[in-house]
C-alpha cells in the first residue's frame, strides 16, 4: 500500500434529503455536455429560489454534496441515483427541474435527451405523463424571439 493510496479511494456520498437530491440531479444533468454554463446554473439558482423547499435548504451544503457525488460517480450516474433516491411523488418535480435545466443553454445533446429519456424510463411516471412533463419544459424554456 502506497502513501497516496488512501487518496485514490473513492468516497463514499450519500444522499440525506430530497433536496440534496434533487440538487444533485440539476447539478449532473447540467453537467452532462462536459459544462455547467451560466444559462444552467441561473436555471437553477431559480428554481432553487422558487421551490419553498430548496429555497429553506442550505444550498451551499447541498452544492458541495452535488459536487462531491459528481467526482466519485459521474454526470450520468450522478443522475440517475439522485432521481431514484426520491420518493415517487416526486418524480414529476424531479423531470421537470431535469428538463428545465438541460433546456436553459438552448442545446439539447444525444446525451442530455438519452438521460432524460432514462429518467422518464426509471420514474414512477406514465409514458404519457413524462411526455407530458417535457412537452410543458419545453413550452416553458422557448425562446421569446
Amino acid at each position: 500500500m502506497g502513501l497516496f493510496d488512501a487518496f485514490k479511494k473513492k468516497q463514499k456520498v450519500e444522499f440525506t434529503c430530497n433536496e440534496d437530491a434533487i440538487v444533485t440531479l440539476m447539478v449532473a444533468i447540467g453537467s452532462l455536455d462536459g459544462d455547467l454554463d451560466q444559462n444552467e446554473v441561473q436555471t437553477l439558482i431559480g428554481i432553487a429560489q422558487i421551490n419553498s423547499s430548496l429555497a429553506n435548504a442550505s444550498l451551499r451544503s447541498s452544492f458541495e454534496l452535488a459536487v462531491k457525488y459528481l467526482k466519485v460517480n459521474g454526470a450520468g450516474q450522478s443522475a440517475v441515483d439522485a432521481f431514484t433516491y426520491l420518493p415517487e411523488e416526486l418524480h414529476a418535480t424531479a423531470l421537470s427541474f431535469a428538463c428545465l435545466v438541460t433546456l436553459a443553454d438552448g442545446v439539447v445533446t444525444e446525451e442530455e435527451e438519452s438521460k432524460l429519456m432514462e429518467l422518464s424510463q426509471v420514474s414512477s411516471l406514465s409514458e404519457e405523463e413524462s411526455q407530458a412533463v417535457i412537452n410543458v419544459s419545453m413550452a416553458l424554456m422557448k425562446p421569446m424571439s
